[in-house]
Parts: structure tokens; C-alpha cells; sequence
């Protein structure tokens, strides 16, 4: 079924096509009218897990067997943004690469700096995660917007049902609506299998669904001159049935070259090479509008590889305010969210009382919260079992949105500390792996 508007993953449609996946080798060349303002003058990037590159590590000096000399990150023990530190090829360094660095590297053009909202927490409200986030890109007055992921969790969050998820998708198209920049927006993909195995198959959508719901997009998509839809189910299905491989190029200058996975080991999220090909997918679909020319775009993978940054900053949230207002404001909301719990509890009311104990485990909490919080929820376990797989549930969303590089110290303590309160080993093992670095 042809989508009005999309920008379609089909391989020999145009020479734009030979990006979908990457695979190819090009060259670079000197980029023409984009100097000095345009769409590339301050672009922004909102969205999901993918978006803020988590799973897309790569080693400097080893990965796609390049040399590449990229700065390395650190944290302070006390802080959940990162730092830069010094310049480093070491190979046992692990570096994430958000969409945002991909469509940095992937840019020979003159361009701004390409700031980035997206929140790797995202599916765990995704609606209100994507109203901040568009917010925040307002008030940049950004150039173009990229949105590949946006409305993923919107789909695959847990929910009551079809209409539950309908409603979410449509209240997130509303708060797109309000961009006027050109908005580079991806489909949904069938992710089915991948979605269940991270957080459980509780509420998993139909195919039937997922088209509709992607029905739903286009034709939303198709009434705004300034969206350009990116079919990434395409890409990823590309990608599925790609057994060679290679890929061939329009272009007779390119010449083939085997490439690694754009896809991680969980299925979900892209590797590096993969948050290149994405990059490279969005900036295709801004080509075929005529908003930028071909030649603002490196074709080369390993020159794109050479030109990697990595962020300089935790993306998409910040940490909870210290002013002594806000902290007294988040002491009282902690206080309140106490009470709500016991009188959950009270009333034996397992949806309410799980609700009110996930509150309290949420990373904005984290320094108000003692071990106490950890033996009220063992407590609540006991006078109320039904709360525990609802607990469970939750517990393995905040597993996945804290995946990544970026999680920031709040987050982790938080997952260890709902993890310890409901006895999830695993979990808490692995993620007191994770903070032993920072604290030590």
C-alpha cells in the first residue's frame, strides 16, 4: 500500500535510496548552499531510546576496523552529566552515539549545532515525555526537527488496549502539530517480538494494528507540508531480509563494501553504524524535499566513522533541581505520594498502591529517598501480593529506559532500589555493576 509523502525504503527508486541502509562506500564533497543559516541552522532531535543512541556503543580504534581518535566520556561520582576528558583511541572505551552525533558526522555541510531532546526513559510516559520534549525544541525556535522515533512508545508502551493506544498516539500527533519546522518523522515498525522480550508481551499491538496505526500517521503526515515521513518499518524489514549483506549503488563512483549489523543484539535499538544509516535515511528525506543539496552529505562510512563526536552531555533529562524551593516542592510531592500509598493499602486497592509505590522509586526522588522506602515496599508486598506484578512490570520498563550510556546516577539508583525491593536479583547485581564506577 503506497503512503502519500513517505520517503520509501525501496532499493533502486532514486540515488537517495542507496542510504537507507548504509552499506555502501561513497565520497565526500564539498557542500554548496547550505553556509550560513537555512534548514541546517539549528537543527534539533526529539524522541525515544533510539534517538538518544542507547545500545549504539562503539570501541575507538576498533569498531567497522577504523582508526578513529574520538574524546572519551566520564562521570563524576556526584553528577549525572557527563564530562569530556581526555583525548583517547583506547580500545577498552565504549562511546555512545546518538542520532544527533550521527547526523553530525554524516553533515559536510555548514550546519549549527545539532542539540538533542530525545529521552531514553520515554516509553515510561511516552505522551508527557514528548510534550516536554517538543516544548524544549520550541523555545530553540529550531530549523528542522527529526522525530524518527517519536511515536514508537506510543505504540508499544503498555497499555489497556487498542483505544488506549490510540488516543496516545493521536494526543502525541497534536503536540507535533505544533511545529512548524520542517519535521522529519519515522513510522512504526514491527518490533513485536523485541518489545516482549525487553518488558513483557503485556498489551504487545496486532500487525493488523500496527498498520492502521501507521495508516493513521501517513494520512496525518500527508496533511502538513512541512512533515516528511521516513518509512523506518521499511528499513528495519530491509534489513531483516538482508542476507548478502552488500548493497548496490546508483552511483557508479560508489563501489560496494560488506557492512556490520545496523541492528543491536536486542533487536530494539541500532548499533553505531546503524544510528548512521538512520541519520542518513532522515537527511534523504530532507534532499528529496530540495531543502538541502546532495552534496551536503559524507557517503563514506568510514570518513563518517572518522567524524564521529560523541555528546558532550546527558540528553533528554536533567537531573532534579538542588534550590532549596524546589527541594522542599519535591519533599512535599514525596510526602504526598506516602499517603497515597497507605491508603491504598488501606482500601486494598492493588492498582492504586502499585501506582503510588512506582512514583516513589522515580529517579526525581532518588535523593529523598531512604531505605525505609525499600522496607515500606517490602511491607506492601506482604499485606498486598497482587501489587508485585504490576511492580515487576514497571520494574523492567525502568530496566530498559536506563539501559544506556546516558543513564544518568539517579536512575540507577532507583532501578537498585525498587530492584532490592522486590527482590529482583538480576537486576540489581547488574545495576550495582553499573554505579560501582561512579561512586567509587
Amino acid at each position: 500500500m503506497m503512503r502519500h509523502g513517505i520517503v520509501r525504503a525501496t532499493w533502486g527508486a532514486t540515488w537517495a535510496v542507496a542510504w537507507l541502509l548504509v552499506a555502501c562506500v561513497g565520497i565526500c564533497v564539498t557542500p554548496i548552499g547550505c553556509r550560513g543559516g537555512g534548514v541546517l541552522a539549528d537543527p534539533v532531535v526529539i524522541g525515544a531510546s533510539v534517538s538518544a543512541g542507547v545500545s549504539s556503543g562503539i570501541s575507538p580504534g576498533v569498531s567497522a576496523g577504523l582508526s578513529v581518535e574520538i574524546d572519551t566520556i566520564a562521570r563524576t561520582p556526584d553528577a549525572a552529566a557527563p564530562r569530556q576528558v581526555a583525548r583517547s583511541i583506547d580500545p577498552a572505551v565504549s562511546v555512545q552515539i546518538d542520532l544527533a552525533t550521527a547526523l553530525d558526522a554524516s553533515l559536510v555541510a555548514d550546519h549549527g549545532t545539532i542539540e538533542s531532546f530525545a529521552d531514553a526513559a520515554m516509553l515510561l510516559d511516552p505522551v508527557e515525555s514528548l510534550g516536554h520534549q517538543v516544548d524544549a525544541a520550541k523555545e530553540r525556535s529550531p530549523t528542522c526537527v527529526f522525530a524518527i522515533d517519536a511515536l514508537f512508545w506510543c505504540v508499544y508502551a503498555p497499555c489497556t488496549g487498542p483505544d488506549e493506544r490510540l488516543n496516545r498516539l493521536d494526543a502525541a500527533l497534536t503536540s507535533l502539530a505544533t511545529l512548524t519546522a520542517p519535521l522529519i518523522l519515522g513510522d512504526i515498525p514491527d518490533l513485536r517480538g523485541a518489545v516482549a522480550a525487553a518488558i513483557g508481551d503485556r498489551s504487545i499491538p496486532t500487525l493488523i494494528e500496527i498498520e492502521r496505526l501507521n495508516d493513521r500517521i501517513a494520512e496525518w503526515a500527508a496533511a502538513r507540508p512541512n512533515v516528511m515521513l521516513v518509512a523506518l518499518s521499511e528499513l528495519l524489514e530491509h534489513e531483516r531480509r538482508d542476507t548478502t549483506r552488500r548493497s548496490a549503488s546508483p552511483h557508479e563512483s560508489l563501489s560496494e563494501e560488506t557492512r556490520g549489523p545496523i541492528v543491536a543484539a536486542d533487536g530494539m535499538h541500532l548499533t553505531a553504524e546503524g544510528e548512521l544509516a538512520l541519520a542518513r535515511v532522515a537527511l534523504s528525506a530532507l534532499v528529496d524535499r530540495g531543502l538541502i543539496p546532495a552534496s551536503a552529505v559524507c557517503l563514506e562510512t568510514s570518513a563518517a566513522f572518522a567524524r564521529l563526536r560523541p555528546p558532550s552531555r546527558t540528553i533528554g533529562r536533567s537531573t532534579p533541581t538542588r534550590t532549596v524551593k524546589a527541594k522542599i516542592a519535591r519533599e512535599t510531592e514525596a510526602l504526598a505520594l506516602e499517603r497515597r500509598n497507605y491508603e491504598a493499602l488501606r482500601a486494598q486497592d492493588a492498582p492504586a498502591a502499585a501506582e503510588a509505590i512506582a512514583a516513589r522509586f522515580a529517579p526525581e526522588y532518588a535523593d529523598l529517598r531512604s531505605i525505609a522506602a525499600i522496607l515500606e515496599c517490602k511491607q506492601a508486598l506482604q499485606t498486598l501480593p497482587r501489587i508485585r506484578g504490576p511492580l515487576l512490570d514497571h520494574l523492567r520498563l525502568m530496566a530498559v529506559a536506563a539501559s544506556g550510556a546516558s543513564a544518568t546516577n539517579e536512575e540507577l539508583f532507583s532501578l537498585l532500589d525498587l530492584a532490592m525491593a522486590l527482590d529482583a536479583a538480576d537486576i540489581a547485581s547488574t545495576t550495582a555493576v553499573r554505579l560501582a564506577p561512579r561512586v567509587a
